[in-house]
């Protein structure tokens, strides 16, 4: 028989070898579980960091602008817009913009009234007094600006607008600086306007009918257009009244009368209705602003469509 030691060298072996099948087991069996939990985290990763479909997620902006409407034009966008749109709130899985192209519906175009091909003669009488010294800036952006939808020309036989720019004097000895109806494009009103600018003087008055007297001159040399029927004196002034007013209403209504020219006027920061109106063709034509954004829109918007609707019977009241 095996003795006692025998027996114990024999079963050691197995000991250790049951040991380490034991410890193997376990470490199997850990490597196991945490595969299946990377495996879950994997899944559960994706899940969360799936990116969503554009045209669930990246819902594109709306791209119809509302038409923009006025008295005179909306102008509307035409092209088909392209929006670059990110989603909010979902999970960083290096995800890039994604490009939506939508095209969009132009609004309609609605005009009342095209100036652009109008035949017809401006003219602007225009203060440069010293009450119009810290205004004239509004008068150069509002002569320039009323005068965009226009075609500017000085061809004598134009079919389109020609424009006469005259100051208005404040002294009965003061020859007011002036620009000729006919002899000015559309790149010639800016030097004009800075001319008659810088000829404000520091005396107050408003000799109007020495500024009417040269706009005489236009009919008698030929240069008024008389196969149109389209004529207009807008008399623009920040003058509190008019200077010797009989003169000036006296041959305002000789223009009227003889429908040589519808008459406007425009007092902006200065004389109220009444003083303006004796030499406007009525009512509808006389317009009294405080506001430069009134001088700009309201009042552009009105004379213009008085001047497209003009067929030599509008502002001729006297």
């Amino acid at each position: 028989m095996p003795s006692q030691q025998s027996l114990r060298r024999s079963i050691i072996p197995v000991i250790v070898f049951l040991i380490v099948g034991v410890l193997f087991i376990a470490a199997g069996a850990a490597m196991l579980g945490v595969g299946i939990h990377k495996i879950h985290q994997s899944k559960k990763t994706a899940e969360s960091c799936t990116c969503p479909s554009a045209s669930s997620t990246f819902k594109p902006l709306p791209t119809t602008e509302p038409a923009r409407t006025s008295t005179l034009k909306t102008e509307t966008a035409s092209s088909p817009t392209t929006l670059l749109t990110s989603p909010a709130n979902v999970p960083d899985c290096n995800l890039t913009s994604t490009t939506t192209t939508t095209p969009t519906t132009p609004p309609t175009s609605t005009t009342s009234y095209d100036l652009s091909s109008k035949a017809v003669e401006l003219i602007f009488i225009v203060d440069i007094s010293a009450t119009a010294k810290r205004y004239f800036d509004d008068y150069i952006s509002f002569i320039k600006n009323f005068l965009n939808i226009f075609t500017v020309s000085s061809l004598s036989n134009s079919n389109f607008a020609h424009v006469g720019i005259y100051g208005v004097s404040p002294d009965p000895n003061y020859e007011p600086t002036y620009c000729s109806l006919g002899q000015l494009g559309m790149d010639d009103l800016s030097g004009c306007l800075i001319v008659i600018q810088n000829s404000i003087t520091n005396k107050i008055g408003q000799y109007l009918r020495k500024s009417l007297d040269l706009v005489q001159q236009s009919i008698d040399d030929g240069t008024y257009r008389s196969r149109i029927d389209n004529h207009w004196i807008i008399y623009l002034t920040s003058a509190t009244s008019i200077t010797q007013s009989a003169d000036a209403v006296a041959k305002a209504k000789f223009f009227k009368d003889g429908k040589y020219f519808s008459f406007a006027g425009i007092s902006y920061n200065g004389m109220p209705r009444e003083n303006i109106s004796i030499v406007t063709g009525g009512y509808t034509c006389t317009y009294v602003t405080n506001s430069f954004s009134s001088l700009t829109t309201t009042v552009t918007k009105d004379l213009q469509q008085q001047i497209f609707d003009n067929q030599n019977d509008l502002c001729m009241s006297s």
